[in-house]
């Protein structure tokens, strides 16, 4: 529980930076001037995403960047949040980040490696294999790096680093223990590495993927290495047709079809999509902005200022988000004409799900930010009063509407 609680105090404590600076300039230039006079080049803080276990590696990484300037930068301030500062100053939180930023380092190198284009099954096994070997390696060293090793000798008192390297001794067990139980699946995938063909394949694996793909026996029985090659011939004609089979899984592994994260065509995205063209021209020319979007440049600027904290996502090491103006503008070139998915896919080059999604998510947005406010609850006092300017300006309208049977 205690090794729980330092890893949600260190994400919670690397959001908070970053949701201080997130929106104020007038912060941001002052972060600037501390890193100049610590002599650290600046860099953009980043937030962890849904997907905190893939975003919270560069968001350590960019606090650690700039530890020395955001120290000196909210001990200057008169109103600093108290959880900030003492995230910053606690030694034990620092220590913590380093340690935290040298192994999400390892994940993301495996996570790079899952997610090559050609990739399969087999290859992940061995990544993870790979994963937890490493793991088990730095856990009997009892691995922290220099600088957190460094850290730990300046600690006040002896205890603090006995619980430090508990927590460190936990933390190993914890990721062990989870790539056992859910890379299971993946164990009895090992024995067909041989398919890949990286090496000339060995008998004894070819025999350990027969063996452990056989449903109706319990095991093919094991040859002798001087007797390998005549026992191979002889062998009956059941072993012979596993072999031909494990050769034809070969075969159907090396023709797979090979998915892609983002298509050729809409990689070329800043150089021919619409958004990065048309639409920035547009800009030039309001009358030719208001006919496309059915809306002027001035206030779909003031609803991106609304709505852009909402539909804003993390850029990560894979791959860089779609920024908020952009799904502002392809959400109400949707809203305006109503064209199609597709269409608007191939128009901005996208994907036809991710149309869908960036439309459904800035709507809900829209709806969220401007609903109290362009739409508020009707009461008796508001249709009283609409009622009395509509008199006002049509007291004969007004008259016949009240007496018309």
């Amino acid at each position: 529980m205690k090794n729980i609680y330092t890893s949600v105090k260190i994400s919670l404590g690397v959001q908070q930076v970053f949701g201080y600076f997130h929106i104020y300039t007038v912060r941001t230039e002052e972060l600037k001037d501390f890193c100049n006079f610590v002599e650290v080049e600046h860099a953009t803080l980043l937030g962890t995403s849904r997907t905190r276990w893939l975003s919270l590696g560069p968001a350590v990484e960019r606090v650690l960047k700039l530890y020395p300037a955001l120290q000196s930068y909210f001990r200057s301030q008169d109103k600093a949040p108290d959880s900030i500062l003492k995230f910053l100053e606690d030694q034990v939180c620092e220590a913590w980040l380093r340690f935290i930023h040298n192994q999400l380092t390892l994940f993301n190198d495996t996570i790079k490696q899952l997610e090559k284009e050609k990739s399969s099954a087999i290859h992940s096994a061995l990544y993870l294999s790979s994963l937890k070997e490493k793991l088990m390696e730095r856990k009997a060293a009892l691995f922290m790096g220099l600088k957190v090793k460094s850290l730990l000798v300046g600690f006040q008192e002896r205890h603090q680093v006995d619980m430090f390297k508990k927590g460190v001794q936990n933390f190993y067990d914890c990721c062990i223990s989870y790539l056992q139980e859910w890379g299971s699946p993946f164990t009895e995938l090992k024995c067909l590495s041989w398919t890949l063909l990286e090496h000339a394949p060995e008998w004894d694996e070819v025999e350990c993927s027969l063996s452990s793909t056989s449903c109706g026996r319990s095991g093919i029985r094991s040859f002798g290495t001087e007797e390998r090659t005549s026992e191979f011939v002889m062998a009956p004609a059941i072993d012979r047709r596993r072999v031909l089979a494990a050769m034809l899984l070969l075969r159907r592994l090396r023709r797979r079809r090979q998915s892609m994260w983002v298509h050729p065509l809409n990689q070329r995205r800043p150089e021919f999509g619409s958004y990065h063209h048309l639409v920035a021209e547009l800009q030039l020319y309001p009358d030719r902005h208001r006919d496309y979007f059915r809306m002027s440049a001035e206030k779909m600027e003031e609803l991106l200022s609304k709505v852009g904290p909402e539909i804003q996502h993390q850029d990560t090491n894979y791959r860089l988000s779609i920024e908020p103006k952009q799904r502002l503008a392809v959400t109400i070139r949707f809203l305006a004409t109503g064209e199609s998915f597709r269409s608007l896919a191939f128009q901005y080059r996208l994907g036809k799900a991710t149309v869908a999604n960036i439309v459904h998510t800035t709507v809900r947005a829209i709806k969220r930010c401007m609903l109290s406010t362009q739409f508020p609850p009707m009461t008796e006092g508001t249709w009283k009063a609409t009622a009395e300017v509509y008199m006002g300006q049509c007291p004969m309208s007004f008259w016949v509407m009240l007496h018309s049977p």
